[in-house]
């Protein structure tokens, strides 16, 4: 085979390797967001706010607050109703159901909470964007 053959087998097998890199770290970062997604909405399924804030995106250099008023929330359902992680695997959005009631009234409420999520690739995790976004009336 002549030199110029050589070279365009080469520049090929560089795009092949480049593109299914760039898929090995999308994937990647679709299994750390299923991890993401599983922990922050089971940290809030169990009343557990202070771990699930750990997952969200800091305010001005600082970590989220969990309001004290959190604490009379009781979620009794959680169910993730859809997902889409954008092309580039960098930013995700989820929809999920959270079904609670406040210990101090007697209905139990249903809310949707529209998350945004966005991959920190030097901390290499997805960070939640509105963090306890779906409680603010009810606290």
């Amino acid at each position: 085979m002549r030199a110029s053959t050589w070279a365009v087998i080469a520049a090929a097998a560089v795009l092949l390797f480049a593109g299914g890199c760039a898929s090995v770290g999308r994937s990647l970062r679709a299994d750390k967001l299923d991890e993401s997604l599983a922990a922050y909405n089971s940290a809030i399924r169990w009343g557990q706010f202070e771990d699930a804030v750990r997952l969200c995106a800091p305010i001005k250099g600082q970590p989220p607050s969990v309001d004290k008023a959190l604490s009379r929330l009781r979620v009794t359902g959680a169910e993730e109703k859809q997902r889409s992680l954008a092309e580039d695997g960098t930013r995700a959005t989820a929809t999920v159901e959270y079904e609670f009631y406040n210990e101090y009234q007697a209905r139990v409420n249903t809310v949707l909470d529209h998350q945004r999520w966005r991959y920190d690739d030097v901390a290499g995790r997805w960070l939640l964007q509105d963090c306890l976004a779906a409680f603010p009336s009810h606290r």
